[in-house]
C-alpha cells in the first residue's frame, strides 16, 4: 500500500469579498500592466479539511492511500496538485492600493461562517 497523501502543503488564499475590493481599487488606482497577487493569508490543506469535517459535522478527517487519491481523482489532481504548495504574497496590493483584506483565516471562516 502507497503512503497516505500529504496534506500538509501550504496554499495562499483570499476570500471572495476581498478579491472583489482589490478588483475595485486595482480598477481605479493601479497602472497599466501592474501584475499582483492576491492573498490575505495562507493553510495547510489538512488543516482547511479538517475545518469543513467539523464545520459540516462529518466526523474526523481521514487521509486516503496516493494511490486511492489518483484512482479518485486522476494523477494530476492527486499528486501535482495535493502534494504541492502555492505561496504568494499580496505586497503590491496591500502597498500601492492600500488594501486591507478583513477576512484573514479561511480555517477561521470555514468554522465560523461557512454555510452549513
Amino acid at each position: 500500500m502507497s503512503s497516505p497523501v500529504n496534506l500538509t502543503n501550504r496554499w495562499s488564499n483570499a476570500h471572495i469579498a476581498d478579491v472583489a475590493d482589490l478588483y475595485v481599487l486595482a480598477f481605479h488606482k493601479a497602472e497599466a500592466g501592474t501584475f499582483m497577487y492576491v492573498e490575505s493569508g495562507e493553510e495547510e490543506l489538512g488543516n482547511v479539511v479538517r475545518a469543513i469535517a467539523d464545520r459540516l459535522a462529518l466526523g474526523a478527517a481521514s487521509p486516503i492511500s496516493r494511490d486511492s487519491a489518483i484512482e479518485t481523482w486522476g494523477r494530476e489532481m492527486a499528486v501535482l496538485t495535493r502534494g504541492s504548495n502555492s505561496r504568494v504574497r499580496g505586497r503590491i496590493a496591500r502597498e500601492r492600493l492600500g488594501w486591507h483584506p478583513k477576512h484573514q483565516s479561511i480555517t477561521d471562516w470555514i468554522r465560523a461562517e461557512m454555510p452549513r
